[in-house]
């Protein structure tokens, strides 16, 4: 039987720019296949919370503040997170 791979959902919840979220989807599906990853309406189910206000993180919520769309360095932070968040569930999957 395939093993099953691991999906990061991810929760968008930008409010000071009205494009960012289509933005940042399109993007995000553009660099990773949408086996790998999701973007999800339901804030319980994700790994990961991007967001455009400062806010405290929940337990098991991985919050990324991404101020603009147009900062290439907050980009390179958050695939630097999702591939952190990838590994940490393969490395649960395999029992390590």
């Amino acid at each position: 039987m395939p093993k099953k791979k691991p999906k990061i959902y991810i929760y968008l919840q930008m409010t000071k720019d009205f494009t960012a979220m289509y933005v940042i989807e399109n993007r995000l599906y553009a660099l990773y296949n949408n086996n790998n990853i999701s973007i999800t309406s339901d804030y319980s189910k994700a790994d990961i919370v991007v967001t455009d206000t400062l806010e405290k993180a929940k337990p098991n919520k991985q919050v990324f503040y991404l101020d603009s769309t147009r900062n290439m360095e907050r980009w390179a932070e958050l695939t630097t997170v999702i591939q952190n968040k990838f590994r940490k569930k393969i490395n649960m999957e395999n029992g390590w």
